[in-house]
């Protein structure tokens, strides 16, 4: 034990000996966090996981529409949040077709979190397209799933190709008889 404490001490010692002889100072002053993190303009009407829940519906309520930014066959495909609707940023300008036609209908979008500007961008773009009821739920899709009991929605042709490659999976259709 003492043989450990004592390899750890020296391994320290060295550290800073070598941080000392390249100029790395324990006194220089570490940089912000936030001048770490991705810059982009955030969009100001910002809401929950409890607000998104809420307007989870099925089928969807028609003056509501939950909008995935991310890139679909990478991203949507694989999870999204259940109602969601696949509006990649990168497409937006090509799927506005999509949008309800009711410009005052509930618009969230959301994308992989936090430091992901897409959903934000998404935003600005639909509230320049005259839409006056635009949100973002900035946490996305990973602070959807921190929720407990939250589960996540694939698509049908991420089922598919899982049942092509042979994937053990069991798919179960709880939907009604009818």
């Amino acid at each position: 034990m003492k043989s450990r404490k004592l390899t750890i001490t020296i391994i320290l010692m060295s550290l800073v000996l070598a941080g000392s002889m390249f100029g790395c100072s324990s006194t220089q002053k570490a940089e912000p966090q936030a001048a770490k993190q991705p810059q982009f303009e955030k969009y100001p009407s910002i809401v929950d996981a409890q607000f998104v829940m809420d307007h989870i519906t099925v089928p969807m309520a028609k003056n509501v529409m939950i909008v995935d930014s991310r890139p679909k066959r990478a991203k949507y495909d694989k999870g999204h949040i259940p109602g969601a609707v696949s509006i990649p940023f990168s497409k937006f300008d090509k799927m506005t077709d999509q949008l309800p036609a009711e410009k005052d209908a509930l618009l969230v979008f959301y994308c992989g979190g936090l430091k992901c500007p897409l959903s934000h961008k998404s935003a600005f773009k639909a509230e320049k397209l005259g839409y006056t009821n635009v949100k973002v739920f900035a946490k996305g899709f990973p602070g959807y799933m921190k929720v407990a009991g939250n589960y996540p929605a694939v698509s049908v042709e991420w089922v598919k190709a899982q049942l092509d490659k042979g994937t053990d999976i069991a798919v179960i259709d709880s939907r009604p008889k009818k």
